[in-house]
């Protein structure tokens, strides 16, 4: 694994390789940014619910200007996906850094 990582609401949430070639793959300005993802799971300013899916989770952390997302089925344990973003998405807000 390259992330094995506990977010604040208690999940085992990880990443593997394969799944990070394919998230590079579609968002190649993530490739320098696995820090910054284990770091919005571990420590995430705000955690959203997916408006199309219940068991997903959408984990932000700014950095600088933008955020970065990372998009987790923590009850499953693993990440979908992860992107820079300049906007938040809608969903209910589940966790906030206080």
């Amino acid at each position: 694994m390259l992330v094995t990582a506990m977010d604040p609401l208690g999940n085992l949430i990880e990443l593997g390789e394969e799944r990070w070639g394919h998230i590079v793959t579609g968002h190649p300005e993530m490739e320098s940014r696995l820090k910054e993802v284990e770091t919005a799971l571990r420590d995430p300013d705000l955690v959203r619910r997916s408006r199309y899916d219940d068991e997903v989770n959408l984990y932000y952390r700014r950095i600088g200007e933008d955020y970065v997302c990372v998009v987790a089925n923590p009850l499953k344990g693993f990440v979908l996906t992860s992107y820079v973003t300049e906007a938040i998405k809608e969903g209910a807000e589940i966790w906030r850094k206080g």
